[in-house]
């Protein structure tokens, strides 16, 4: 990508996608699964008719989705274990029982099966309904299916259940990226820098949301800190905030 082809007059968000494919590039060189689940989330996206109805393929597809997460109950934001039908999936057990059934869905995962990997983790759940683990696998495989609200509740579960899950945290982030909700990437963001300094791309992806914030002072604060920990931003990056506001020097 080069900075000077992106027009003035460009919307924001457009500029956004831009710059964050810059950064996935460097977050494909760390092997970061959020990368794979928002290029495979992109893949997944769902299909419409001319029309504007739902067409045939993507019923199927939501029949499959629905069929996988049996024995669970997504409303309200969270993910609960529906014991009137669960018992057809599998019966309450043990912490190893459940965490095999995750191992299963996170091998189903890597080979991009994600419909059987969210039935793997939809088990797993049935299984031990406190596993925090298997919440966050589901929603990684949810995320990569294409379903931005099951996501949400999967995520939401888990983080309840375990708020020392960065993955989790950063995954959530994305999914506020995805959504365009500038606001709340960032909060979530700034907690994981707080928590868990230089995990992934935090500080890049900061620095990025500060831009399109226009705080520009707070987007440069985030480049350096974000080189200080060893990481540079993309270069076509700079030269956008550097066309903003001009680098400061560092404290």
């Amino acid at each position: 990508m080069n900075a000077t082809l992106i027009k003035k007059g460009a919307t924001s968000m457009r500029k956004f996608f831009l710059i964050a494919a810059a950064l996935l590039v460097v977050i494909a060189c760390t092997g970061c699964q959020g990368a794979k689940a928002e290029g495979d989330a992109n893949a997944n996206a769902r299909r419409t008719d001319e029309s504007g109805q739902v067409s045939p393929s993507e019923r199927y597809e939501r029949e499959r989705i629905e069929r996988a997460l049996t024995g669970l109950d997504i409303e309200g934001g969270r993910v609960e274990v529906d014991r009137s039908v669960s018992g057809a999936i599998a019966q309450p057990g043990t912490r190893a029982q459940a965490a095999a059934a995750s191992e299963q869905g996170r091998h189903l995962y890597e080979l991009n099966d994600t419909i059987g990997a969210i039935a793997a983790f939809a088990k797993s759940i049935i299984i031990d309904e406190s596993y925090a683990d298997a919440y966050l696998g589901l929603a990684k495989a949810l995320h990569a299916n294409g379903e931005p609200n099951e996501t949400l509740a999967a995520l939401h579960t888990a983080l309840g259940l375990n708020g020392e899950l960065k993955e989790g945290h950063y995954l959530l982030a994305q999914i506020y990226q995805e959504a365009g909700n500038l606001n709340q990437q960032i909060a979530v963001l700034l907690g994981i820098a707080k928590r868990w300094p230089g995990y992934l791309e935090t500080e890049s992806r900061l620095a990025i949301a500060y831009y399109y914030s226009h705080d520009y002072g707070s987007a440069w604060k985030f480049v350096h800190r974000s080189e200080d920990l060893g990481k540079a931003v993309p270069p076509q990056f700079r030269e956008l905030l550097a066309g903003e506001m001009r680098e400061p020097a560092r404290p």
